[in-house]
């Protein structure tokens, strides 16, 4: 008797667990993990990205200097405005220190920027000239797109060349992942070019004639001449991704509003291998450029 109940009892245990497994919700295979919307967090870098000397996660609430100096020792001037050094690494009449939120170049002090959820803060130490500066930067991808400025995201429109739409497809459930709403387009409208967060991906005269024009303005080392890619004098085939805030918001450059990337590549390998590392996170720098000289 005893023995027929033991059994009964087992076999009762293994009935519910082939139950509860068949009943239990099954765990999608294979879905891209969503980052949290409160990832803040503060980045000392060095060189447009070249080397990281610190990543802190931060609590938002706080302005930019008050947040900074809990994490590093900071020099300071005109009333903590303006950032003079960290942790040691002084500005001099070359190299001075720029803050970026969400891979915008902030256009106000750091003591007068309020951290929202989500602000990726980046502190670059990096070289300035009165001809070039570097408006965005695309080391924190997917920001700008995700996050914006100062709580404000703007929409995105990505133009293509006709034989790239895949990779405007590819870029635009990418962004889904993130809540990322974009608009995919190979005729982009002027109210759209001027507000609009715009990816640009091959070549688009009435958009890229203009960026190549002033493409140093902008702090790009590149430009596209005759399908090559130039860095100065010298030729490329390759690929490059660059980013700004937009030059075509009526508001002008440092408006801290929509921003341009331009992704270009001389053939359609460059393209693919520029993409993937894109949304990979695999760029560390403001820019990416790939290629061969010729």
């Amino acid at each position: 008797m005893q023995r027929r109940l033991k059994g009964g009892i087992i076999a009762f245990i293994a009935i519910l667990l082939i139950v509860m497994i068949l009943l239990y919700p099954q765990i999608p295979q294979n879905q891209a993990p969503q980052m949290p919307q409160n990832n803040t967090k503060i980045i000392i870098s060095l060189y447009f990205g070249e080397k990281i000397i610190e990543e802190k996660n931060v609590k938002p609430g706080e302005n930019v200097i008050d947040t900074l100096e809990k994490i590093a020792n900071v020099s300071t001037a005109y009333n903590g405005k303006f950032v003079t050094g960290i942790n040691g690494i002084r500005q001099n009449g070359t190299f001075f220190w720029f803050y970026y939120v969400n891979g915008i170049l902030a256009n106000v002090g750091a003591s007068l920027y309020k951290i929202h959820p989500g602000d990726v803060i980046r502190w670059d130490f990096h070289r300035w000239k009165s001809n070039s500066i570097n408006y965005a930067e695309i080391a924190d991808f997917p920001e700008p797109f995700w996050h914006g400025y100062n709580g404000m995201v703007y929409n995105t429109t990505i133009v293509y060349q006709n034989r790239y739409f895949k990779y405007a497809k590819e870029l635009s459930s990418y962004f889904e992942k993130f809540g990322i709403n974009s608009i995919l387009t190979e005729n982009i409208t002027t109210e759209e070019l001027q507000n609009n967060n715009v990816i640009v991906i091959g070549y688009e005269s009435s958009i890229c004639d203009y960026l190549n024009s002033i493409h140093t303005k902008l702090g790009w080392d590149y430009y596209v001449k005759d399908g090559n890619i130039m860095a100065g004098e010298r030729v490329y085939q390759g690929s490059f991704i660059q980013i700004s805030q937009s030059p075509f918001n009526p508001k002008g450059l440092n408006s801290c509003e929509n921003v341009i990337m331009w992704i270009y590549a001389t053939d359609e390998n460059y393209l693919s291998v520029s993409i993937e590392n894109l949304l990979s996170g695999n760029i560390t720098l403001f820019w990416y450029f790939n290629g061969e000289r010729i």
